[in-house]
């Protein structure tokens, strides 16, 4: 019993049998596409009010989304995020906190 094997027509890359995924506990993906976007709208929210708080010690600049997100699948697994941050006073604010999904290759 294998736990993984050569993707057809594509020699160089291999995938996880179904074997393998059993073992490594792969769960199907769970998140719809919409559901999705609605979480980053939130976190959008969530951020632009962290970077009003005087206190905080440092100021979101950009969060990029990435992975599953970029797809067309209308199911996804998870949000994979990048966030870019600046230590309080070193560079003017931002007009607005950016985000932007990162195109498929």
């Amino acid at each position: 019993m294998g736990y993984w094997e050569p993707v057809p027509r594509k020699p160089e890359l291999w995938r996880n049998t179904k074997a393998g995924r059993l073992v490594s506990g792969v769960r199907p993906p769970r998140l719809t596409r919409a559901k999705a976007e609605e979480l980053l709208i939130d976190l959008t929210d969530r951020v632009e009010a962290y970077n009003l708080k005087a206190d905080a010690p440092v100021r979101i600049l950009k969060i990029v989304a990435f992975g599953g997100i970029t797809g067309k699948n209308e199911k996804i697994q998870d949000i994979d995020l990048g966030v870019q941050i600046d230590p309080r006073g070193e560079s003017p604010p931002s007009r607005a906190l950016k985000w932007r999904c990162r195109a498929p290759r």
